[in-house]
């Protein structure tokens, strides 16, 4: 089974309010109209308009080209487009403007990891996750294991997975994140532990997580659960193929 893709697809956090129905038009105050533009391309980035976004976001940075929610708005945009040039240079500029800004460190470690530059990644999760202003450090420490995973260091990974649940128990990512560490390291019991703990709080049970659960089951030789879990994959992903699964054959994602 394949490791799952790593969080920054999860949720990326940019904490802005709703701008809509505001002008971003102040004659003769150039950084409050560059102030309006940045919160109204992220607002549009948080909808998925990247044009706009993008139209609102450069208006704000040329307007104000100090303006550090704006670059690290570009950075989260660009990264996402693949421009990666592009997105480097605006979160580096953003962090150069506000240093321990934990939306944008968290953010630039992920697209860091996604380069292979790991350790450089690490240091950017680290630094969110220390951040005392930070509402969720949980999720810089959920990222800082998967990238860790990629190294591979499942040990320093586990370390940031645990950082992660102690400081919120219920957070479902590093839950299926820890099942699924463990059931790699062939500590079945573990592993179903956490995914009955990620299951109990309605998270969602991807196509990655029920095959997870079946090959937790089948390590186990619980066949009636895993029998469970077969029936649903077919029922929600009846393109899902899996290979004599229930008679001990391998799962494949």
């Amino acid at each position: 089974m394949t490791q799952r893709r790593w969080l920054w697809l999860l949720p990326v956090l940019l904490v802005v309010g709703c701008v809509a129905g505001q002008s971003a038009r102040k004659e003769g105050n150039p950084r409050e109209s560059a102030r309006l533009n940045a919160q109204m391309g992220i607002e549009y980035l948080r909808k998925g308009d990247i044009e706009l976004a993008r139209e609102k976001l450069l208006k704000a940075v040329d307007q104000d080209e100090d303006n550090a929610e704006a670059h690290g708005a570009l950075g989260l945009l660009y990264a996402n487009t693949g421009e990666l040039r592009k997105a480097e240079k605006h979160y580096e500029k953003s962090l150069n403007l506000r240093p321990d800004d934990p939306s944008v460190l968290n953010n630039y470690g992920a697209m860091l990891c996604a380069q292979g530059k790991y350790e450089k990644a690490d240091l950017q999760f680290r630094r969110a996750s220390q951040n005392s202003r930070y509402q969720t450090p949980e999720v810089a420490l959920t990222n800082a294991g998967v990238c860790a995973r990629k190294m591979p260091d499942d040990a320093r990974a586990e370390g940031y997975f645990r950082e992660a649940l102690r400081l919120n128990p219920n957070f479902a990512d590093a839950l299926g994140q820890m099942a699924l560490l463990s059931a790699d390291q062939a500590r079945y019991l573990n592993a179903r532990g956490f995914l009955q703990r990620y299951e109990s709080l309605k998270a969602p049970m991807t196509r990655e997580m029920l095959l997870l659960g079946l090959r937790i089951e089948l390590a186990l030789g619980d066949r009636a659960a895993a029998q469970r879990y077969a029936q649903t994959l077919q029922n929600e992903y009846p393109e899902s193929a899996y290979d004599n699964s229930l008679d001990g054959g391998s799962s494949h994602p």
